[in-house]
């Protein structure tokens, strides 16, 4: 689960609503220190779901199930069959 302080943008508009789509990305948390920012990237990736909540601001939550996962450079596979 993946949560946004904004409205998301065409094209992942696009993919929450293409139930068939697979994506590959990457996604960088930083932080305010210097320390180096955790790095989260995905292949073979469906965003199962989306929501969009406006009260005061607005957050957009997606969910995604990835084939695979590199964190920080450690590989975490689903193992999907082909």
């Amino acid at each position: 689960m993946l949560k946004l302080l904004q409205f998301p943008d065409k094209v992942l508009s696009y993919w929450a609503t293409n139930q068939f789509l697979k994506k590959e990305g990457e996604i960088v948390f930083r932080n305010g220190s210097s320390s180096s920012p955790l790095k989260v990237k995905f292949s073979n990736a469906y965003c199962l779901e989306m929501h969009q909540n406006i009260n005061q601001g607005v957050e957009t939550i997606l969910v995604i199930s990835a084939e695979s996962l590199l964190i920080n450079g450690q590989t975490y596979d689903n193992n999907w069959t082909k």
